[in-house]
């Protein structure tokens, strides 16, 4: 073969190798193409960060300014009162209750005291007529007296009779009547103090006293009647204070 007819060969034989590249290349499977960054996307994406680009024309300001608006600000707590509702049913009553009663069977000369009023401790609520306890003192006074001179009588009288079974005079008998009759004088004189001291004691509940500060929530006392024994006159609310009882 001759040096023009070999050139020729292998001019032919590289055509045809490009030509089989190209056709192998658009025959092949296709690949999906990069989606393309849209450039009006990447500057709304973050205004913040598209502006401090714009201004510098720095890409690396962008990064910063995001970085920057994802920061964190630290503030001082604030304290604010939170104002809530409920709602609910209940009864409002006395949290400690005091019932005052009358003494005795005694008309109530006056009262003093009327429902909402507020009162001290040792105040007075109301007032019993007394004139009968005075007399019934009266009495009390004269029976402790008798009660003392009996007693002084049957003391001496025994003595008397000691001294008289110490020489055998008097009989065992007598003796023992004499130690009978001195302790029948001590208990009379005993039960004659025991009445007078309930009779004191009545004249000091004559007047109704606050037993300690609050607040008259109920009366039922009337000038001129005659309340008995027990029977309830004033309810207090010690101190004034309420209480809510939910249902």
């Amino acid at each position: 073969m001759s040096g023009g007819h070999f050139t020729c060969v292998l001019r032919c034989a590289a055509a045809l190798a490009v030509v089989a590249a190209v056709l192998a290349g658009g025959c092949g499977p296709s690949q999906p193409s990069a989606p393309r960054a849209d450039p009006a996307a990447k500057q709304t994406a973050n205004p913040a960060a598209n502006q401090a680009a714009a201004r510098t024309g720095d890409p690396t300001d962008s990064a910063t300014a995001v970085h920057a608006a994802l920061g964190v600000t630290v503030v001082a707590p604030d304290v604010r009162d939170w104002e809530t509702r409920e709602q609910a049913s209940g009864a409002v009553a006395a949290y400690d209750e005091i019932e005052l009663t009358a003494p005795g069977d005694l008309p109530l000369a006056a009262v003093d005291a009327r429902v909402g009023d507020r009162v001290r401790k040792g105040q007075a609520l109301a007032r019993f007529d007394t004139a009968g306890l005075a007399v019934k003192r009266a009495d009390a006074d004269a029976a402790v007296a008798e009660a003392n001179a009996r007693l002084a009588q049957a003391s001496a009288q025994l003595e008397g009779a000691r001294a008289l079974d110490a020489t055998g005079s008097i009989s065992r008998q007598e003796l023992i009547k004499a130690q009978t009759q001195e302790k029948v004088s001590i208990a009379q004189l005993a039960g004659a103090r025991a009445r007078l001291a309930g009779i004191e004691l009545q004249l000091r509940r004559a007047t109704v006293r606050a037993p300690d500060d609050g607040v008259v929530a109920a009366s039922k006392a009337i000038e001129g009647a005659v309340p008995a024994a027990g029977a309830t006159l004033f309810k207090l609310i010690r101190g004034g204070r309420l209480e809510w009882r939910a249902q």
